[in-house]
This record gives C-alpha cells, sequence and structure tokens, in this order.
C-alpha cells in the first residue's frame, strides 16, 4: 500500500505544474518568490495538507531552487544557490540549526518547509 502511495506522489510531483495552483497557492506561489528575491530566507508553515510541499516542487521544476524531502537529502550547490528543505518542526532552535547547515553547505537563499 505505501509503495503505490509513493509511486503517486512521484507521479503527481513529475507532471505537476502552475495551472494545478489553487488561486491562494498562486498567490502564495509569488509572494515566496518575491520574498526570496530580497530575504535570504523564508519559513512557509501551516497544517498538513494546504500544499506548502506542492507549492515548493513548482518552484523546483521551475529551476528556482533545489528541493529537498528531508535535511538530509540536501546536497551542496551546483548552479543553484537556492535550498527549499522540507519536513521540519517549527521550534527555534531546531530551524536555526538547519539554516546554520544550510549556509555551510553554500546555499544563499533558504526556504524552509515547517508544520
Amino acid at each position: 500500500m505505501m509503495n503505490r502511495y509513493v509511486d503517486i506522489l512521484n507521479r503527481i510531483r513529475q507532471n505537476a505544474n502552475l495551472k494545478w495552483l489553487t488561486p491562494g497557492q498562486q498567490r502564495a506561489y509569488q509572494l515566496v518568490r518575491e520574498r526570496l528575491k530580497f530575504l535570504d530566507e523564508v519559513n512557509l508553515w501551516g497544517d498538513h495538507g494546504v500544499g506548502k510541499t506542492f507549492l515548493s516542487w513548482m518552484l523546483w521544476k521551475q529551476g528556482l531552487a533545489v528541493y529537498a524531502p528531508r535535511l538530509e537529502d540536501l546536497r551542496p550547490p551546483s548552479l543553484l544557490r537556492t535550498a527549499i528543505v522540507d519536513n521540519l518542526g517549527w521550534r527555534r532552535a531546531e530551524v536555526r540549526e538547519v539554516l546554520r547547515f544550510c549556509r555551510s553547505m553554500g546555499y544563499d537563499k533558504i526556504l524552509l518547509i515547517t508544520i
């Protein structure tokens, strides 16, 4: 059952496009892009199922950032200097540690997805 779920998620991630965003997600997408132009760190947080991960997939698919579903999946940057790290807790100490780690890897801009 879990393999089927993962397979479906992978298909969605590979085939998704900006037209799939809801009006609220479209506004959030534009705000995140705007914020990342001027800020080095953006934290996108909210309840499960509101579209945070989907939004980050769109940024990744548009070639605007490197996407890591977990911190341990993040690799040093090649060309893109913006990292998206998903599935993080919101506690201050954890967020600071993740930011420190991303900076040590060489990322200039960091989008955190927290719950």
